[in-house]
């Protein structure tokens, strides 16, 4: 993933070239060449604005809006772009209506054969995704934290039943508020083409992501989730969550490694979830 933090015209300007850089490191097939470890759609799969104030979400909406068809206009032939928001149309909600939750969302080319047809979205570029290109997300939320679980345990099922049982939309009796949750296989190293931007509408001065993870993942699945909101469901409730779901592993004592937090760290220190975050990132 890449993260920047700027005012919106900076932003767009880099944005382009990253989305220019990711075409143009595929060729022609960018997606025929991809494997990863994390559901994709596209080369670049999605671009999401958060604001570091929460005031300030409706104009990052319309910054998404022209973002994405900055990003069309760009590549006409090639990029087909999405827009979502954080309340009618929610990112997870435009994945289901694609093949990003289908095994073959983690290599080579997909089937778009709904993309044409995503009602009450807004889009950018030709009428269908190109298939070795895929589709790009773009879209505003308010500011999320990636928080990544890992269990010692190479079995993705159990890392998928916990993540199941967690997440809001399951609405089971362990269901966290406002968390998305997928089991996923820890990195192994590989690169990939595109994945997740983040990027931060703000009046302030570009910073730098950073990112805190354990060194080694080697046979290690992990329960990946998305904080949407830190006020009701903060990174010590999930990692509280998953250790107790894990507790039947063999591995006894070494179930849960440490987990980590992706943020970005300019503009947290205004934000009353800092403490929170950083709290569960060092846990």
């Amino acid at each position: 993933s890449v993260a920047f933090a700027g005012p919106f015209d900076a932003l767009a300007a880099r944005v382009e070239a990253v989305v220019a850089a990711a075409l143009e490191a595929g060729g022609d097939k960018p997606l025929a060449t991809h494997i990863g470890r994390h559901p994709r759609i596209g080369v670049v799969d999605n671009v999401v604005l958060s604001p570091l104030c929460r005031e300030d979400l409706e104009a990052a909406e319309s910054c998404a809006a022209d973002l994405a068809e900055r990003l069309a206009a760009c590549h006409p032939d090639r990029l087909r772009c999405v827009v979502y928001n954080s309340h009618d149309m929610p990112l997870a909600q435009v994945r289901r209506l694609t093949p990003y939750f289908a095994r073959s969302a983690l290599a080579g080319p997909l089937a778009f054969d709904r993309t044409g047809e995503l009602p009450g979205l807004a889009a950018f570029g030709p009428p269908r995704a190109v298939p070795d290109v895929g589709l790009t997300c773009v879209g505003a939320v308010p500011w999320i934290v990636n928080y990544n679980v890992p269990l010692a345990t190479d079995d993705l099922q159990e890392a998928t039943r916990i993540a199941r049982a967690i997440r809001t939309r399951g609405g089971g009796p362990h269901a966290l508020s406002a968390v998305e949750a997928v089991g996923l296989a820890a990195s192994d190293g590989r690169s990939a083409i595109g994945g997740d931007m983040a990027v931060s509408v703000a009046p302030s001065p570009a910073a730098s992501a950073a990112e805190s993870r354990p060194e080694s993942q080697e046979n290690q699945v992990m329960v990946a989730c998305n904080l949407l909101d830190t006020a009701l469901t903060n990174t010590a409730d999930v990692q509280a969550a998953v250790e107790a779901l894990a507790g039947g592993l063999a591995r006894k004592g070494a179930v849960v490694g440490p987990a980590w937090a992706d943020v970005l760290r300019a503009g947290l220190a205004a934000r009353d979830t800092a403490p929170r975050v950083a709290e569960g990132a060092a846990a």
